[in-house]
């Protein structure tokens, strides 16, 4: 090895590593490369990737691929990534456009260095250099904690910082969201609107509690917040330097070396560090046990981290704080999303049963008990395969949740509305009403899971939306309404009396405009929400069914077939 790291050169001038980067376009163009090859296999791995595609089109040059693309203006990297080379080479391109922006620039150590190992450039040895703070890892996370500590405070703490506008935004929708919470009514400055009786008008009255009316007004204080807090970070841009650290299926991350001192050396650092946007697993090993491919580059690392004082348990605490970090984004989108399904039904909840019933908290706390229900079950079948969907667990599921919810709804429903407000079990009703909701969302994305083509994310989660409401508002309903009838030996008819929101039928817009906005805004948002979440939620975490149809100019991969 030689002694001291080498550049790669373009016409006669010198670029270290950290000019060694990649647009996130550029990684968008080589996925589209990839699979418009006649050659290449959806089941490759990043080795297959280097060895039968990067070093072809690199050969001769003396550059890897990131500096042959961009020779003519070599870019300066803020992003470092660190992964393994045995992970499936697709699902590793998809997983850093999902967790980059678009002015981003990778440093990807299989795509930034020169692999064709020939006379006319430097070799992987050369690169790496024979110290620790010449590898190119190290002299590209130097340069981000570098040009961070030029950010000052806001670079250190952007990771906090980023998230006050969305931190605002929460805080101001359960502040106006509070009063239809505690006392399903629909705030306004002075007052509430309640709904006098089934099916009837609303009315506006004084709120339960004096304090109750600085609810809106903080709600408007705090989106106004958010607001300005988000147009502040835009305008500033803080630096965004980090590491992304990329987990994969086919093995922990503990078993690869490099990940596992890269991730400690840039935490100790001071540099951010997050997980990609992938439900893929760090596993549970130890990285005293991790292995290099290469002997020599093992026995160096173990060597540096003995050298610097350092043990492996240490680098194993490090790396699970990291995946704890993940696992609280996820914990905390899966409560975000128990909260706004509780606030649609409670919703729901004001515009049909109204002030009838004595009962609101138990509701409340019924519907929010199978909101989380719901989302718990969604996450395990996301996250039993590590983010890759049995289509038959989630579609037998879903029956599952529709068939439950429909002993409920024959059994208590239609006598609810027989008696006005009697107490039949309104805790079951509701509880029943989110489980049938759920069942649908689930069969609804199960089905389309097989869809020979993808539309844009709008348009799918509008297509996504329309079919729950139908099935779940309008088919289901006229169904089990149907079962009531023969269960008590009454004429069946299987009919639909109205292809509109409840609350365009019932609702006196004239006279109460805005709590009937409210209403409306609720049961569209009972259909749109969930298509929201499956969705985008999906697309954000790369969840992908097991059995696929493929898409146009795509061919399925060996596994999902």
């Amino acid at each position: 090895m030689s002694a001291c790291a080498q550049p790669q050169w373009v016409d006669g001038r010198e670029y270290w590593p950290e000019h060694w980067g990649l647009r996130r376009s550029q990684i968008q163009e080589l996925l589209t490369k990839l699979r418009q090859d006649d050659h290449w296999k959806r089941s490759n791995t990043v080795y297959t990737l280097v060895q039968d595609f990067v070093i072809p089109w690199t050969r001769g040059t003396g550059r890897g691929y990131a500096l042959t693309l961009n020779s003519a203006s070599p870019l300066e990297v803020n992003l470092m990534i660190s992964h393994s080379w045995a992970e499936n080479a697709e699902d590793f391109l998809e997983a850093l456009l999902r967790s980059t922006r678009a002015d981003d620039v990778l440093f990807v150590c299989a795509l930034s260095l020169y692999q064709a190992a020939d006379e006319h450039g430097p070799s992987i040895a050369d690169q790496i250099g024979s110290s620790a703070p010449e590898s190119p890892f190290r002299r590209v996370l130097e340069h981000i904690r570098r040009k961070g500590g030029d950010g000052g405070m806001l670079w250190r703490w952007r990771t906090v910082v980023s998230w006050v506008p969305s931190a605002c935004l929460l805080l101001a929708a359960c502040l106006y969201l509070l009063p239809l919470l505690l006392w399903t009514c629909v705030p306004g400055f002075r007052q509430c609107a309640h709904v006098i009786k089934f099916r009837e008008d609303w009315v506006w009255g004084d709120y339960p509690h004096p304090w109750a009316r600085l609810a809106p007004a903080l709600a408007m204080l705090c989106a106004t917040l958010a607001v300005l807090t988000f147009a502040a970070l835009w305008w500033m841009q803080p630096y965004a330097g980090r590491m992304v650290v990329v987990p994969n299926r086919e093995g922990d991350i503990y078993t690869r070396l490099w990940c596992t001192y890269e991730v400690f050396t840039a935490m100790r650092l001071g540099v951010h560090v997050k997980v990609a946007n992938t439900l893929a697993t760090a596993g549970c090993g130890r990285s005293e046990e991790a292995r290099c491919s290469c002997e020599e580059d093992a026995r160096r690392i173990r060597g540096e981290i003995a050298d610097e004082g350092h043990t492996f348990p240490e680098i194993d605490r490090a790396v699970r704080l990291l995946f704890w970090r993940r696992f609280w984004s996820v914990t905390r989108t899966c409560v975000v999303s128990t909260f706004v399904l509780t606030v649609c039904m409670s919703v729901e909840v004001t515009g049909i049963v109204g002030t009838c019933d004595g009962n609101r908290g138990s509701i409340v706390m019924a519907i929010m008990s199978a909101s989380a229900f719901v989302v718990t079950v969604v996450y395990l079948i996301t996250s039993w395969n590590q983010g890759v969907v049995s289509v038959r667990l989630a579609f037998t599921t879903s029956v599952g949740l529709i068939l439950v919810s429909g002993v409920g709804a024959v059994n208590l429903v239609h006598d609810f509305v027989g008696n006005d407000c009697g107490q039949l079990g309104l805790e079951v009703i509701w509880a029943c009403e989110v489980l049938q909701l759920a069942g649908v969302s689930l069969l609804v994305m199960s089905v389309s899971a097989r869809a020979p083509v993808r539309c844009h994310p709008l348009i799918q989660v509008s297509l996504v939306a329309v079919a729950i409401w139908i099935l779940n508002d309008r088919l289901l309903e006229a169904w089990w309404r149907c079962l009531w009838h023969w269960r008590r030996g009454l004429s069946m008819s299987f009919g639909i009396d109205f292809w509109v929101p409840l609350a365009c039928k019932w609702c006196r817009w004239r006279d109460c405009p805005y709590p009937c906005s409210v209403w409306l805004g609720a049961e569209l948002g009972k259909s749109i929400i969930p298509a929201c979440l499956l969705v985008a939620q999906a697309a954000a975490w790369g969840v992908r069914p097991r059995r696929v149809s493929c898409c146009v100019g795509d061919r399925p991969a060996a596994d999902d077939v």
